[in-house]
């Protein structure tokens, strides 16, 4: 996907997570703002490596390109898919395509809805990296004007009728291409 953003980006870096005041996250985008609060200690490498270190940054550059989108599982998955690696605890830094795989060998991949309306309550080991492997399949498949299409949908649509509507197809079988695309692929 060709993005071109010639805007100044703010970095804040903090040594820990105690600087921050926040509870969990490793990094912050204020797209309004152009600013990324991020953390880098031995611990938390939120930049600097491959496969983190553009995430907030992408946040930025693609809320103030495409506007702001309501769901989660397309505006997590196109900020992993820039790098399209997640350091996960168990597999170590893999493809995020390897990681769903993973989770597909133990049956433990559900609708892209419910990865979508509980995003946060799964861990991120496993909806951050899923959501970037389905948002890659996308991409590739389908091409980057689909994607457009469907992250600045209105506010008021659901994902089923979000997908549907720039796609032409269902969510289950959107989902099934992309296991079946992640299988071929690997």
């Amino acid at each position: 996907m060709e993005i071109n953003y010639s805007d100044k980006i703010t970095i804040y870096i903090y040594e820990n997570i105690e600087q921050t005041g926040w509870d969990r996250v490793g990094g912050r985008a204020y797209p309004k703002t152009n600013t990324v609060e991020t953390i880098y200690n031995e611990e938390k490498k939120s930049i600097g490596i491959r496969g983190a270190s553009a995430h907030e940054i992408v946040h930025v550059i693609i809320s103030n390109l495409f506007g702001s989108c309501k769901f989660q599982l397309l505006a997590e998955g196109i900020a992993v898919a820039m790098d399209g690696l997640w350091n996960h605890p168990t597999l170590g830094l893999k493809e995020v395509d390897e990681i769903t795989l993973y989770y597909d060998e133990l049956d433990k991949i559900p609708s892209l809805d419910k990865i979508n309306d509980y995003f946060d309550e799964f861990e991120s080991s496993f909806s951050y990296p899923l959501s970037g492997s389905f948002i890659l399949f996308l991409l590739e498949k389908y091409g980057p004007e689909k994607f457009k299409k469907l992250y600045s949908q209105d506010a008021d649509k659901d994902l089923e009728d979000s997908i549907n509507l720039a796609y032409s197809t269902t969510l289950d079988r959107l989902k099934n291409e992309w296991i079946n695309h992640c299988r071929n692929n690997l």
